[in-house]
């Protein structure tokens, strides 16, 4: 994936599993750090700092349609700083996200890198999906875990990160997906990365201290980062509803119509239940684990009471919980 550039990258491991027709809170995020991406690596390839003039207009015939949509929108002026434009993409607005959006992922797609299928959402019991379409982003398999693979190895043992890897250490804080590739028993691990990097990096002590997130936005996506821990107990269930579309698929719960008789049958429902997805079984057992478009869930055994007071019947099936994707 090298001759992928950073922010193609970056786009790729953050949209998969997102809502590709609406925007979402935790798509806007992806997409400032995607435009936020482009100004880095525009600048950084002509050889200046971020703190320094950014020279690039906007027209310039050597940009990618991505780096100009980002560019367009954020109106560098004479006197702007890279650093003065990465503070400006947390108040892009949506259109000008979406302009970014399209010209990413048409990029992305005609290297058959990304592809929209019908979103997991639709599998969902609880979710009404009359008159509402369902797609999202899914990345192709084999680049998705080489980029996410390379950045969760190296971000954990390397003494001194590179500047890439400082560049996509602050896009993955920034955008929330670094939940996405570390787990909580590695967190503290990445906080000691992220600290030696200030201390030594000329680039990280440019960059960390700026955040292009808007407070709101980061305090919803963290909550539900940690709702799906919540996902079995009722009070977990019903936050599912306080919050819009994009983060249903944190806790999925799907029906089997019937009590599974064995351990295999119930693995065999849900893989019915799934057949419009990619799907491959990594563990079996009472609790399989299953990669479902490149995201890991734990296929939960649950029961859900439906129908009236003094009505309630058991529907059998599974909750899907979302696994780190490292172990």
């Amino acid at each position: 994936m090298t001759e992928l550039t950073l922010a193609a990258r970056f786009a790729l491991l953050s949209l998969n599993a997102q809502d590709s027709l609406h925007m979402t809170v935790a798509k806007r995020m992806a997409l400032r750090c995607t435009a936020a991406a482009a100004v880095c690596e525009v600048q950084l390839d002509r050889g200046f700092p971020l703190d320094s003039a950014f020279l690039t207009a906007p027209g310039d015939p050597s940009l990618s349609l991505y780096q100009q949509a980002a560019l367009e929108a954020l109106d560098p002026q004479p006197a702007d700083t890279a650093i003065d434009l990465l503070a400006r993409t947390a108040h892009l607005h949506d259109k000008a996200l979406a302009a970014v959006e399209r010209a990413v992922t048409d990029l992305l797609k005609g290297r058959n890198l990304l592809d929209e299928v019908q979103s997991l959402l639709a599998c969902d019991m609880d979710f009404d999906v009359q008159n509402m379409d369902l797609l999202e982003y899914r990345a192709e398999r084999e680049a998705y875990h080489s980029i996410a693979e390379a950045l969760h190895t190296e971000i954990l043992t390397d003494d001194q990160m590179d500047d890439e890897n400082v560049l996509f250490f602050f896009l993955l804080r920034e955008s929330g997906c670094i939940h996405d590739l570390f787990s909580e028993g590695e967190m503290p691990t990445v906080h000691v990365q992220m600290q030696k990097a200030s201390a030594f990096s000329p680039l990280a002590k440019v960059l960390f201290p700026l955040e292009i997130h808007k407070n709101m936005e980061k305090k919803i996506k963290e909550f539900l980062v940690g709702k799906k821990n919540m996902s079995t107990a009722d009070c977990g269930v019903g936050l599912n509803f306080l919050f819009p579309v994009f983060q249903r698929n944190q806790s999925v719960f799907i029906d089997v119509e019937k009590l599974y008789e064995s351990n295999e049958d119930f693995l065999a429902h849900v893989l019915e239940r799934l057949k419009n997805h990619e799907v491959e079984v990594l563990r079996t057992g009472k609790v399989p684990l299953l990669r479902i478009d490149n995201v890991l869930y734990e296929a939960v055994p649950s029961a859900v009471p439906v129908g009236g007071v003094g009505l309630r019947v058991p529907v059998y099936g599974a909750r899907l919980r979302l696994y780190p994707m490292f172990q």
